[in-house]
């Protein structure tokens, strides 16, 4: 993912969001991040390919490190994390078909 997609991401995440941070609910400032439910390591981008692991659905804005931190799911996420993963693909599905 280039940096400018990363940006388009983050903007797009925090303007769904009412410019607020997805865990503390404070307002999003120029430490604004993106956070990754299930993270962005090379175990889960092999396992899961890019468009899982970057999905907007796996990723929210966050308002700095510690809030990012407790967005992940860490590496034994479980049942949330194979939740998460049948919605990214049934989604992702569905955005191939109507194409």
């Amino acid at each position: 993912m280039s940096i400018a997609e990363k940006s388009a991401q983050l903007q797009r995440l925090a303007h769904a969001q009412g410019w607020r941070c997805a865990r503390c609910g404070r307002s999003l400032g120029a430490g604004a991040q993106r956070a990754h439910r299930i993270p962005q390591s090379v175990w889960a981008l092999k396992r899961y390919g890019a468009a899982v692991i970057h999905d907007d659905l796996n990723v929210a804005a966050v308002c700095g490190n510690s809030c990012n931190d407790a967005m992940s799911f860490g590496p034994a996420g479980g049942m949330r994390e194979k939740e998460l993963i049948a919605v990214i693909k049934k989604t992702l599905s569905d955005k191939r078909r109507k194409v």
